[in-house]
Order: C-alpha cells, then sequence, then structure tokens
C-alpha cells in the first residue's frame, strides 16, 4: 500500500469514525511547508497531523525529521502529531524519531486514531511548543523573507534593463555551503530558477542543524539557522508562485538575485544583527 492509498484509508476512516463536524484534510497544502502532514483532522476534540513515513524518508529518517520539526513550528502549539507505521520494516532511527510523537500506532490500530481525535485532553508524550520557540521561527521568518522582498524590489530595475542571452557563460548547478557569519550560511545557484528538490536542499541543511528535539520540542541550536542564496531567478510553485520562497524562509532562507551579489556582506551583517536579537528558545 503506498502513502496515497494509505492517505485515502485514513481519511475514509475518519469521515466513518467521526462526526461530521470534523474536518479532514488528506495532503493538506501548508503555506509555508513544502511537505506537511499527511493528514490534519480538526473538530471538538482539537487537532491531529497525522504523519506516515514515505518509501524515500524510511531510506533517510533525517527527511522525516525535517518534515516532523517544520511542521511543528508551522502548526498552531497544541496541535497533536501522531505516527503510524505499516507493515514495511523502519530503520532504528524511525523508531528514535516516534519518541517526539504524542504516539506511535501500527497500522493494525489505527481505528484508535477517531478515540483520540475525540479526546481533547490527549496530549501524550507531545509537549506543547513554548512560545520562546514558536516567537524564534515566526521572527526568523519575517527576517528572511524581507531580505528577499526588499531585494526582489532593488532589483526590478536590473531586471527591466537585462536583455536575456542563451550565450552568457553558465555556472554550475550549486556551490557548496560556506559561513559567511556565524550560523549563517552561503550558496550559489545557477542559471535558471531552483526547483523544489534544490530547495529542499536548503531548508533541509537549516533545520538539522538549526533544531534539536526533546520530548517533540525543537528547540533552537543557534547553529547555522540562517542562510543566503544567490539566484538567478526566484523559485516559483505551479498555483501558488510565492509558495518556495515562503518555505525557504521559514526554515531561515533569504534569495538574492545575481544582479544583487555584491550586497552579500552587507546583508549577512544586517541578518547576524537580527539573528543576535532574537530570543534563543
Amino acid at each position: 500500500m503506498n502513502i496515497y492509498e494509505q492517505r485515502s484509508e485514513i481519511t475514509r476512516l475518519f469521515h466513518r469514525e467521526l462526526e461530521t463536524s470534523y474536518i479532514v484534510v488528506s495532503g493538506p497544502d501548508h503555506p509555508l511547508l513544502i511537505e506537511g502532514p499527511d493528514v490534519l483532522v480538526g473538530g471538538e476534540g482539537g487537532m491531529l497531523a497525522i504523519f506516515m513515513p514515505k518509501a524515500k524518508e524510511r531510506a533517510r529518517p533525517d527527511q522525516l525529521e525535517v518534515r516532523f520539526i517544520l511542521s511543528r513550528l508551522a502548526l498552531p502549539p497544541d496541535v497533536r502529531h501522531v505516527m503510524i507505521l505499516n507493515e514495511a520494516p523502519y530503520s532504528r532511527a524511525i523508531e528514535l524519531l516516534g519518541r517526539n510523537f504524542a504516539i506511535v500506532l501500527r497500522w493494525d490500530s489505527r481505528r484508535d486514531l477517531a478515540k483520540i481525535a475525540r479526546d481533547k485532553q490527549f496530549v501524550g508524550k507531545q509537549r506543547l511548543l513554548p512560545p520562546e520557540v514558536t516567537g524564534f521561527a515566526r521572527h526568523r521568518f519575517a527576517d528572511a523573507l524581507q531580505v528577499t522582498r526588499v531585494l526582489q524590489w532593488i532589483n526590478r530595475s536590473y531586471e527591466r534593463e537585462r536583455v536575456h542571452d542563451d550565450s552568457r557563460q553558465r555556472r554550475p548547478g550549486k556551490t557548496p555551503f560556506k559561513h559567511v557569519g556565524p550560523g549563517l550560511l552561503f550558496t550559489s545557484f545557477g542559471w535558471g530558477a531552483p526547483n523544489g528538490t534544490a530547495i529542499r536542499s536548503l531548508t533541509d541543511r537549516t533545520t538539522l542543524a538549526g533544531f534539536a528535539l526533546d520530548n517533540g520540542v525543537p528547540y533552537p541550536t543557534r547553529e547555522d539557522d540562517y542562510g543566503l542564496a544567490v539566484v538567478n531567478q526566484l523559485p516559483e510553485h505551479r498555483g501558488d508562485p510565492d509558495k518556495l520562497i515562503r518555505a525557504a524562509a521559514f526554515a531561515g532562507w533569504s534569495f538574492i538575485p545575481e544582479e544583487q551579489q555584491h550586497r552579500v556582506d552587507a546583508v549577512a551583517n544586517r541578518l547576524q544583527e537580527r539573528r543576535n536579537s532574537r530570543p534563543v528558545g
């Protein structure tokens, strides 16, 4: 059973077992996340976020960790996160990650989800997000997005003057990460706009380095949690052009048009000042 079939089964279960006042969303599209929970359900009993490890996450558990951390930061702090494991073999890393969820259920116990959804008092092993953690995530998002927006505005005159020329020398796809300040990463993309996979490589880096999980709470580590990426074109997402820009900013990344690359040091210094002024969490 693939992930889409599992989502459909869980959605049908909720529709069968819960009152019609509950809202169930399969594969929810959150404006700040490239990938969020597999299913969201909300009603009188509160909200549940359901996670089912995908094949790629079974191969690379750190991707599930990133999905969980960013979802915890993006969703309301009292949302209960539940992981469901089917009959597939799972690594020790995924089992350890499960300790950060409110509860881990096996596929054959999935009917318990309806009971949990109705029980507003159920929190399981998951702790409520402290205000300083949610505040840090909110301020970091504002810092990163503002840099992208301001430099995009400054660059409009350059874009009007620039003439498309396919003969210009093309640069490599992406340069290795380096530091342009304490906790501040830098990379540069080549010709064209980075796609979702490229943006995910950015968000993975700052999320895994920038947060440490403790009983379901992603505490900021103050390590490599901001980043600057020079791009030839800003990334776009079908149906929601700014989604990848927002998702990158939520993970601490700002985009600098290549015509504005001379501003990297100034922008890095400004971000460093703001980063140091933010609550640690």
